[in-house]
């Protein structure tokens, strides 16, 4: 049996959701999954929460990095969302236009990986696949 443990503040637009992806982070997700809620749901995630959010694709449940979260930042109104695929070595970047994520860049090894949102920022692809 898999355990479900509640995250919940008042709007459910930061907090709970931190400390949900904390979670999903460090734990078993074969033993115990998170979610997160709130009193009074907001529509959209609190803006000084995040403006980019990154997934390193889990080999338990690729499709839920790839595809549930995708939809879940797209709600949220998360302007950017990198995808970080260790199996593929690839880091993809998606920037929010209206409630979809089109592909800024899919970024190989040898590569860097640049925000559409944040200028300057890049990310070496080879440290990021291998965790190095």
């Amino acid at each position: 049996m898999t355990a479900t443990v509640l995250f919940a503040c008042v709007h459910n637009a930061g907090r709970s959701q931190i400390a949900r992806a904390f979670f999903d982070q460090l734990a078993d997700p074969k033993r115990a999954r998170a979610i997160s809620a709130g009193t009074r749901p907001a529509n959209h995630v609190h803006p000084e929460v995040a403006d980019a959010v990154g997934e390193v694709v889990s080999e338990s449940d690729p499709g839920r990095d790839r595809e549930t979260k995708r939809d879940e930042y797209a709600r949220a109104h998360i302007p950017e969302y990198w995808i970080v695929d260790p199996g593929e070595a690839t880091v993809t970047v998606l920037t929010l236009d209206g409630e979809h994520y089109p592909e800024h860049g899919v970024f190989g090894r040898g590569e860097r990986a640049r925000s559409a949102l944040l200028a300057g920022f890049a990310v070496d692809v080879d440290s990021a696949v291998t965790g190095a």
